[in-house]
């Protein structure tokens, strides 16, 4: 066995920019009409419970908050791009 490398030596080729990722959607409370980006996601780490009875394992929550009346909408995992999700899990940590 070798030695484990300290450095990546890997190159990237090509990598996802979703820098111009739009989230069109009317807030719930207030029906404001609203356009969400990448910065206005609001990830939040949930960790696994300890209790043998919890059967629940970690998790994230992605949400949106309504600049008119703070109401928070969620945004599912699943209409988020891949590189995204990678990026805002890291964030939250």
């Amino acid at each position: 066995m070798g030695a484990i490398p300290t450095a990546w030596t890997m190159k990237i080729l090509e990598s996802v920019d979703y820098s111009d990722w739009k989230h069109k959607f009317n807030c719930g409370r207030c029906d404001t009409k609203l356009e969400a980006e990448p910065s206005d996601v609001i990830v939040t780490y949930y960790p696994a419970s300890c209790d043998p009875r919890d059967s629940y394992g970690s998790y994230y929550t992605y949400m949106l908050r309504c600049p008119v009346c703070d109401d928070l909408e969620r945004l599912e995992e699943k209409n988020l791009p891949k590189r995204m999700i990678v990026d805002l899990k890291k964030r939250a940590k």
